[in-house]
């Protein structure tokens, strides 16, 4: 279609690829993102990783494979990877959310605090007022679980405070 082919151009010029090599990039990330959906860890981090051969610098292969690294158990790796996501795109919000879970999944309060409060200065205000109320982010079909949340919902009542 006209919109797949204008996606591969935009990645392909962003991220300065040869069109081929951005196609095959395009089509490892969709099969990890269908195995996200299947819950098959393994696969998307199988999958990403290759996508990520052809398109070293794309981040959301790279979210989606710090996503299944944190999940499959590899916790220093996934931040890793989720941080070098931050360092090629420091507003990227998928991979400062990705930050949020991990720290706080590891009892990292301090840092989980420190990445909600960049990733809620980045939200939209209706994101903003899901979160003050009920913990869910919108905009990109963040839900939180209620652990998860409450770094999110601290920076919130910080900023309502300022």
């Amino acid at each position: 279609s006209d919109a797949a082919k204008e996606m591969m151009q935009f990645l392909a010029s962003t991220y300065d690829l040869p069109f081929e090599k951005a196609e095959q990039a395009s089509w490892y990330n969709e099969q990890a993102q269908l195995a996200l959906f299947d819950g098959n860890l393994s696969e998307v981090a199988h999958m990403a990783n290759k996508a990520l051969k052809f398109a070293p610098a794309w981040t959301a292969p790279r979210n989606n494979y710090a996503h299944a690294l944190y999940f499959n158990g590899k916790y220093m790796q996934a931040i890793g990877e989720a941080e070098r996501v931050l360092k090629d795109d420091p507003d990227n919000i998928h991979g400062l959310n990705n930050l949020v879970i991990f720290h706080t999944g590891m009892s990292h309060e301090d840092k989980a605090s420190e990445y909600a409060d960049r990733l809620f200065e980045l939200s939209s205000e209706y994101e903003k007022d899901a979160i003050r109320y009920g913990g869910k982010g919108l905009r990109a079909g963040f839900s939180y679980p209620y652990r998860c949340a409450r770094p999110l919902q601290k920076a919130a009542e910080k900023r309502d405070r300022a």
